[in-house]
């Protein structure tokens, strides 16, 4: 596996022009947006998340999946697992 310093990314984020980055961005999401008809909701539990020695409950994620333009929407944490 290649491993790539954060300088690069720097680099790289760097050259972006923001507002025609932005632009870009917007365009593309409303063209997505477009083909959206079905959003599905999913939660997980993170693998390896449970602490025991700690007594921490594991980790929890919930996410927003546009099921046409295959893309998460959003992801947030929780503190259990929704059904």
């Amino acid at each position: 596996m290649e491993y790539h310093h954060q300088g690069t990314f720097g680099r790289v984020f760097g050259q972006l022009d923001p507002p025609a980055f932005q632009s870009s961005f917007r365009a593309y999401t409303q063209q997505l947006s477009s083909c959206t008809k079905t959003i599905a909701d999913n939660s997980k539990t993170l693998r390896g998340s449970h602490d025991t020695y700690h007594s921490k409950s594991p980790k929890h994620v919930v996410s927003a999946w546009a099921n046409e333009s295959l893309l998460i929407l959003a992801q947030v944490a929780t503190t259990e697992k929704i059904k």
